[in-house]
């Protein structure tokens, strides 16, 4: 009998029905908290990036998209979809959401789809509930790109292990599609990409996958060379301008620690990292598939070269590197999937997906009671309290990126440059105040007003927004 009749055979089983309703049920409560994250993140405020993105760039339209790249915020594939939508200079976060929304849905079907054609559906189940966390979340919802970067990424492992399995010319083809899509979208993804294409070459030497490698990279320049100038200055000048991240591996371990597990201590962040990374050459033959776990090597090689890259250039941001702890942990869970359906008795297997079942069950219960998102930077809500409580009329003194408030403030409300202490005392005029700003610009009027008082708007970014402003005088 070959190993995927014995597969079929294994969830026929009372302990495969088991591992099947364990892994439904968990993938299931895991899409219940991820709804809830949607669901908060088409209502909550934009981040300054996110803002920035759309006013200089989408909200622009295509030819600035692809010819403009004076900042590194320009992430260009998801804002020229951005810039072709309907509604690209709208700042509604439900609509400069949209495309993140649909790559995270997207990328979480992937690893569904890609578990279950390889019959381990337990692992398949843990991947979701891993990649459901609460920081992938934050990071691939928000209107920046990374949601395109993490559907690169996974249907890059998706093709490429289709590949080594059938060798299907539709599989290639979709591997270099994402890859010019990925690294159009951030450069530093070609830095992921280029080792996969590398190590797919070197297993099958096969004129079709030179040629393609060849013809992605000449897309790529393509695509780069209305901006080429400007990419490199920005990249000579990232280090000065920015300092920088990858100083030691101890980065590695943070990047993977932020992506999937932020509450765990680093040193069992670092050992799991370990473990993804050599779990597929720890396999055996008799474990599964041949091609496929040779696939799996090839993507844990990848990403390790990929972070020796990051080393040497030192200055990526931990958050860009995010996308290939996603492959990373789909490695990790497949091997794992593997040697459970090849070694481990039934009782066992029914033993850990129960224990799997109550432990996601318990975590995403607790995830949903405990709910509440905060905004990095919380200029909506802010624009919202201004004018719920103040007239309009009401002149507002911001001295920190008024532009940002302007966006979600109605025009009845005049936002001034200047402070006019007068005006403030008379309640003709509110002061927004962000801790964000230099100390030096802060502006805190109890020095002149000590009867001031004000409101606090939460975000995460400096804690929160103060609204200043004179109370009623009592008679």
């Amino acid at each position: 009998m070959d190993s995927e009749s014995s597969i079929r055979c294994d969830l026929d089983a009372p302990s495969g029905r088991i591992e099947l309703l364990c892994a439904v049920l968990i993938c299931l409560a895991s899409i219940l908290y991820a709804a809830r994250y949607f669901y908060a993140m088409g209502t909550a405020s934009l981040s300054n990036d996110e803002l920035y993105s759309i006013m200089h760039f989408s909200s622009q339209g295509v030819w600035t998209v692809i010819t403009d790249y004076h900042v590194p915020n320009n992430h260009i594939f998801f804002n020229l979809l951005q810039a072709l939508t309907p509604g690209s200079a709208s700042y509604d976060p439900l609509r400069a959401r949209l495309w993140s929304f649909i790559f995270m849905t997207a990328a979480a079907a992937l690893i569904a789809h890609f578990f279950w054609a390889r019959k381990i559906p337990l692992a398949g189940a843990l991947t979701v509930f891993l990649f459901f966390n609460p920081n992938l979340l934050d990071l691939g919802l928000q209107s920046r790109g990374y949601g395109a970067l993490f559907f690169c990424a996974v249907g890059s492992v998706s093709a490429l292990v289709g590949y080594f399995e059938k060798e299907n010319g539709l599989n290639l083809i979709f591997l270099l599609i994402l890859t010019v899509l990925g690294a159009w979208t951030v450069p530093i993804y070609i830095l992921f990409a280029a080792p996969l294409l590398l190590c797919l070459y070197l297993c099958f030497r096969t004129k079709q996958i030179l040629l393609g490698g060849l013809a992605a990279s000449a897309t790529l320049a393509l695509l780069y060379a209305p901006v080429a100038r400007q990419l490199l200055r920005e990249s000579a000048g990232y280090a000065e301008a920015w300092g920088g991240t990858f100083l030691s591996i101890a980065a590695v371990v943070e990047a993977w620690q932020l992506s999937l597990m932020p509450l765990a201590p680093f040193e069992l962040a670092a050992l799991l990292l370990a473990v993804a990374i050599a779990a597929p050459f720890l396999l055996s033959r008799r474990v599964g598939p041949a091609q496929t776990i040779q696939a799996l090597r090839m993507l844990s090689i990848s990403a390790v070269v990929f972070f020796m890259l990051c080393l040497l250039l030192k200055t990526p941001p931990i958050r860009t590197t995010c996308f290939v702890t996603v492959p990373l942990m789909m490695v990790g869970t497949c091997s794992f999937g593997l040697w459970m359906r090849a070694r481990w008795p039934n009782v066992a297997t029914v033993l850990v997906s129960v224990v799997l079942l109550v432990s996601t069950l318990w975590v995403n219960c607790y995830r949903l009671s405990t709910f509440k998102l905060i905004p990095l930077e919380n200029w909506r809500r802010t624009a919202k309290v201004i004018q719920k409580r103040f007239p309009p009329g009401t002149q507002v003194y911001a001295n920190f990126r008024p532009h940002f408030l302007r966006v979600y403030l109605a025009e009845e409300y005049p936002i001034t440059g200047q402070f006019a202490p007068q005006a403030f005392a008379s309640r003709k005029m509110i002061v927004v105040s962000n801790p964000l700003e230099k100390a030096a610009e802060r502006f805190d009027p109890t020095s002149e007003f000590p009867s001031a008082r004000s409101f606090k708007i939460r975000q995460r970014r400096g804690s929160f927004q103060r609204i200043w402003y004179m109370p009623l005088k009592r008679h």
